[in-house]
């Protein structure tokens, strides 16, 4: 506590002396002087005692990437006995966005309190004042509460937290009303309990953290990188969130305040996740008592005169000692590896709880990755506005889109949302750098995505030209569209790494259905604000989200089946292992999937392209839009558990039933669009073909997962098939869109035609798919074999 809260100490020195001293040159020197004295006390610091105090600090601290690797998941086999468990990987992640996000906050606050109550007509003094009074409190806290913790509330680090920090949230979040009040009591008490709470918080957050991860050195970098990058960003967002002069008063800053309160007060239900267990304290307590017991069984047998210490022991018997004691502890790491080597062969399959923290971390990052699709669809317009905040050229929108064409009214100029999809490179990455790896290829998607969505704020600088916009926003979007499908991918192997036979459809289904659900969210919170508020939007969002990734467990220590124990061959091993059948089956689905995935795709993007010729505005295409998406999604959520409870054994045959009746709908839409009378013959038509699409969404995908065995193989193949084919009928609407003097004009009904002709041209191919499922035969194998031993050690025992 003592040597944390010296650097604050020292930003109040620094504060002070500077305007005390002279001229800038004279106290630029007098910085000098001071750092060449001061500097020579660190040849005083030693590196260790010649006796440790404590068990860990006996210790040498693990190598900064072997902590690394454990804190996502990713331990080598020789580390697994001293690894993270993924709940102290959930626990730092948590307390290194918590302490991150509160240091900021306090920064923050520290350096902008002059500007947040200059508006309100109080001089610099008042301000500095008050943030004197910020800075006691947390001293006079800090220097209360750690010997506290130190000596009675030892075991109650977690504990704190839990309540402490919803107390800080709320204290920070009253802020902005305690600044537009008359007098400021309220801000003086306001400061005080955050000052006292966040400078209390400080020594137990940076101890938690060197408890769950048994490395005070990683843990401390990595908490305080946080803490600066989050200060950073919070005094740069300042500028933009301050108000107008118009406002009242103006220049206030009352939206930085409240965005600072939002965000401490969302640790609150954040915090509840922690468990804080102290294994550190434990060992080292453990260690004491021992010493302890050693000590005095030496002082009982030892001759009252002439009594021999450990350090008069030769040197030689204190390295047999130690020679000993490491043939112990390696006899002791061979014992447990043999016991693993037996638990291994006799594994009983079962299912973890916290296979639903994975879930909801992908369901999140899927929302955002299609909120990232298409949050431009909605403000395309304002971005080609000449005299908007982000004058884009026509030309530069098109080349920064490849996906969508929006139709501006009675022009024949075309905009395209701004979307990449670059299937095809995440899919080499994925099988290139991180194959087998889940929580590493989410925690890398995220962080592009939350890269990307900063990219692309920082392209609506005002000192930008047009062409660094741009070209900032190209970059943006070429990492949105790489990260994307990471997400998509990782489904069917997350569903078959943690969940049973009885919930792997249904995980699969929930899981995909929220890229969808994404892209509705995208679309109706972009035209929020202006386009540069908007982007911020995102940005924001983006960088709340993606943290869940690390949230992702790799494997659960007990597989849920045989194929969840089993590792992803490689392509060649397994297109080399299926057999004709399989290979005519997976090539089906790959087709199938791609083209009905497309059509729908392509019909969501053109909708209102569809429907104006015939005198339908945007709202009333948006609504059948609507009906398809939300048909589909209650078609997925009803049919996903009848297949893993029900009709298990019936995925081929439900694809031979569905798949015919898919294209005759499209057949049949292309007149329902003609009927300028009603529109009810086409909300009949897309409900029908939503439900049964969706429907198929979850049973494709793991049916290209029982034909192959490969789960992260079939996900990604059938993901790209389905962004080629999206990609390809949206961009070739253009050709197939009537002429001025066609009937009405500008129809797009050569497009339907050419939707409908390739929905079924699938119908026959799907009737010849056999689609065995060899992967689930052989898991229920297994599962009744592992139930069998287990009856039977219950008979016996």
């Amino acid at each position: 506590m003592v040597i944390s809260l010296m650097n604050p100490v020292g930003g109040a020195l620094a504060q002070l002396l500077s305007p005390t001293v002279g001229s800038p040159r004279f106290s630029v020197l007098i910085l000098g002087i001071i750092t060449t004295v001061v500097a020579f006390a660190a040849l005083l610091l030693d590196d260790k005692p010649p006796s440790p105090p404590t068990y860990a600090g006996s210790k040498t601290p693990p190598p900064v990437m072997e902590t690394f690797r454990s804190a996502l998941g990713l331990a080598r086999p020789e580390e697994k006995d001293r690894a993270m468990t993924f709940q102290e990987r959930l626990d730092f992640g948590i307390l290194t966005w918590g302490f991150g996000i509160l240091v900021g906050v306090l920064s923050a606050f520290s350096i902008l309190v002059a500007q947040v109550y200059g508006p309100y007509g109080y001089n610099s003094d008042t301000s500095g004042i008050l943030g004197a009074a910020l800075f006691i409190a947390g001293l006079v806290g800090a220097i209360i509460t750690a010997p506290l913790f130190d000596r009675v509330f030892t075991h109650q680090l977690a504990l704190t937290l839990h309540v402490v920090i919803p107390i800080i949230g709320g204290a920070w979040l009253g802020l902005a009303w305690a600044v537009k009040a008359h007098g400021l009591v309220p801000s003086y008490v306001v400061l005080v309990i955050a000052g006292f709470g966040s400078f209390m918080l400080l020594p137990v957050a940076l101890e938690l953290a060197c408890e769950v991860t048994r490395s005070a050195e990683f843990s401390s970098s990595a908490m305080w990188f946080t803490a600066n990058a989050l200060t950073v960003f919070f005094v740069l967002i300042s500028d933009d969130l301050r108000a107008s002069e118009t406002a009242n008063p103006p220049a206030n800053l009352n939206k930085q305040l409240i965005l600072q309160g939002a965000c401490a007060l969302s640790l609150a239900p954040l915090i509840l996740f922690i468990k804080g267990k102290q294994v550190r304290r434990e060992l080292d307590e453990r260690e004491r008592l021992r010493d302890e017991a050693r000590t005095a069984n030496a002082e009982a047998i030892s001759p009252p005169s002439g009594s021999v210490f450990i350090e008069d022991l030769p040197s030689q018997l204190l390295s047999r000692k130690s020679m000993t004691e490491d043939s112990k502890d390696s006899s002791a790491a061979e014992t447990l590896k043999v016991e693993a080597l037996v638990v291994e062969e006799n594994v009983h399959y079962r299912l973890y709880r916290r296979r639903f923290v994975g879930v909801t971390a992908l369901c999140l990052l899927n929302i955002l990755g299609g909120m990232s699709g298409l949050w431009f669809s909605a403000i395309s317009l304002d971005m080609l506005n000449p005299a908007g905040p982000l004058p884009l050229s026509i030309q530069n929108l098109r080349r920064l889109s490849i996906t969508n064409q929006l139709a501006q009214q009675h022009q024949e100029r075309h905009l395209h949302r701004l979307r990449i999809h670059d299937t095809l490179g995440a899919t080499e990455l994925n099988a290139t750098f991180f194959s087998g790896y889940l929580a590493l290829q989410c925690i890398f998607a995220a962080g592009v995505q939350v890269i990307s969505g900063w990219l692309r704020y920082a392209g609506t600088a005002k000192s930008l030209s047009p062409n660094g916009t741009f070209a900032l926003f190209l970059l943006a979007q070429f990492g949105t569209g790489v990260s994307q499908p990471f997400f998509q991918t990782l489904i069917p192997r997350y569903s078959e790494a943690w969940f049973g036979l009885k919930g792997r459809v249904t995980a699969t289904m929930t899981m995909s259905l929220m890229n969808p659900v994404g892209n509705a969210i995208g679309q109706l919170l972009s035209p929020i604000g202006t386009v540069r508020t908007s982007i911020l939007i995102l940005a924001i969002i983006t960088t709340v989200v993606a943290p869940v990734g690390f949230a992702m467990g790799e494997r659960p220590p007990t597989p849920p089946t045989l194929a969840g124990s089993k590792d992803s061959p490689s392509v060649s091993e397994t297109i080399r292992k299926m057999s004709w059948r399989e290979r005519w089956d997976f090539a089906v689905l790959v087709w199938g999937f791609g083209v009905l995935d497309g059509v729908i795709e392509a019909l969501t993007t053109l909708v209102a392209q569809v429907y104006e010729p015939y005198g339908y505005d945007s709202t009333q295409s948006g609504f059948l839009g609507a009906a398809l998406l939300i048909a589909g999604i209650v078609g997925a959520v009803v049919t996903a558990p009848l297949f893993d409870r029900v009709f298990t054994h019936r995925l081929a045959l439900t694809v031979k039933i569905i798949v015919p009746s898919l294209g005759v709908c499209w057949l049949g839409y292309i007149w329902t669009v003609s009927n300028e009378h009603s529109l009810a013959a086409s909300y009949a038509v897309l409900v029908i073909v939503g439900f049964a699409s969706f429907t198929l969404l979850p049973v494709a995908l793991e049916l290209g997962c029982e034909v192959t065995r490969n789960a992260e193989l079939s996900g990604a193949v059938l993901w790209l098939s389905a962004n080629f084919f999206g990609l390809l009928f949206v961009l070739l609407s253009g050709a197939f869109k009537a002429g001025p003097t066609a009937n009405p004009p500008y129809n797009l009904r050569n497009q339907l035609i050419f939707h409908a002709a390739c929905a079924l041209s699938i119908s026959p191919m799907a009737l010849f798919i056999q689609g065995k499922q060899v992967r689930r035969e052989m898991d229920e194998q297994e599962q009744a074999r592992d139930t069998a031993e287990q009856a039977g050690q219950a008979t016996s025992s």
